[in-house]
Parts: structure tokens; sequence; C-alpha cells
């Protein structure tokens, strides 16, 4: 039987390769600062819509040790209300490059905090916000030095978290629970051998959400909503 390919599955499959292509290419990652555009595409699992925004990351190197610092504000479409909301999203992050050869292996472990508001509606009110911090830990290998460009491949695993919400009563409750997986590539280049930087940073998620039942019920708290996310960020850089 022929299997359709989506067009989802070939935008990733088709940035996997490129991907790929850079890491053989490129070099270590150095320490650097950027402003870049941010676009993420999720699955209908997810309920939201457009992904768009504005991500800074700070890169920090100290010998065997690289910290990892990226926030994003974002504006969130969900589906179901038709109506978008301000998002922020930060991620911290510890690389420790294990002695092994040419020390290019690492383990990692950090967080992510997101947040999220819709505002209420001309006629309701209806609007909520979400947050959550959940623990993260990986590992992931880079490619080269730096002399001409660098890549880093890493996997993170997601811990299960509760994600707490509150709406214009401001009574805060344990809404669900999400965990997940991601594998992410972040790539920089030189322009014309100077500090300034050229990034292209790509992720691919799957993530499970599953609402509490003592909020939602027995019925539609036993159901998991999993989905994937794929996220592309494109800006520029200086580095230090």
């Amino acid at each position: 039987m022929k299997k359709n390919i989506s067009k989802g599955e070939s935008i990733r499959t088709v940035l996997g390769i490129l991907i790929l292509f850079i890491c053989l290419v490129c070099k270590g990652q150095p320490s650097h600062v950027a402003v870049m555009v941010n676009g993420q595409f999720e699955g209908a699992g997810s309920g939201n819509g457009t992904i768009a925004g504005v991500e800074v990351q700070d890169v920090t190197r100290k010998a065997r040790t690289v910290v990892v610092l990226n926030g994003r504000v974002t504006w969130d479409k969900k589906s179901y209300l038709d109506r978008y909301g301000t998002a922020l999203r930060l991620q911290a992050q510890a690389r420790y490059f294990l002695p092994l050869g040419a020390d290019k292996v690492f383990v990692a472990g950090g967080g992510k905090f997101g947040h999220v508001h819709y505002p209420d509606s001309a006629t309701a009110k209806d609007g909520y916000t979400k947050y959550a911090f959940q623990p993260i830990v990986g590992g992931g290998v880079q490619v080269g030095d730096e002399s001409r460009c660098s890549c880093i491949l890493g996997y993170n695993y997601q811990f299960k978290t509760g994600l707490k919400a509150f709406g214009s009563s401001a009574v805060r409750i344990l809404d669900g629970w999400t965990q997940g997986h991601e594998i992410k590539a972040e790539t920089v280049w030189p322009v014309r051998q100077s500090k300034w930087l050229v990034l292209f940073n790509l992720a691919w998620s799957r993530t499970t959400y599953q609402r509490n039942p003592d909020i939602y019920g027995a019925v539609l708290g036993a159901v998991k909503h999993p989905y994937n996310a794929t996220e592309v960020s494109i800006g520029f850089g200086r580095g230090y």
C-alpha cells in the first residue's frame, strides 16, 4: 500500500537533510549573543495554530562547560478560541564536554519555563493564563573546531511536569501534565571570518499533554494528547 507523505513531513525531511549536510562541513560552537526570528509549527493535538516571535540566545564557553540561555517572546494562536495570546519561553542549559578524545561529546541538564496568556474576548471572560517549569536532561555531539562554522546536534528529555492555569478569577489550578522528547540542531556561520555571525537553529519535538481528571473529569483526564512540533530560528549575532 502506498503511503501518502504530508506537507509537514516533507518539510521536516528537507530541513533534516540540510542540517545533516551543514553539520558535516561545520565546526565547533563559539561564544556569542544573537537575536533571531522564531517560528513554531505544531500538530493538531496541541490545539495551537500559528506561533511566531523573537528569540535571544547567549552561548558562553568556559573550558569544557558551555552555558546556553534562550529567551523567546511569541504570539500564539489558540485554534478553538480563534485568538492570539502572548507567550514567554525561557530555557537555561549547561553542557559538559566529556574528556573523550577531542572532547566532542557532551551531557547536559537544565530547565525550561513557559508562560502564555490569552486575553478575554469582547463578549465573555474566557481568557486564561498557563505556566510551567520543566526540568530537562540530555546530551549531544559537536562537530569539528571553531575555524569555519559551528554545529551542535543534541537531544533533550523533558520530564513530566505540572501545568498550572488560572482565569479571570485568579484561582490557580493544576490543569494537567506535559512531557516529551526534543532533537535539535544549532548552527553558526561567521560573516567573512569576522565576529559577526549568522545563526540557524532547528528543533523537532514529541510532546504529550494530559488533562487533570480532578478538573476535567475521569473520561477527559484519561486521554493523552501527543503531538509533534517543528521550531525554526534564523538571525544574526556577534561572537565574544
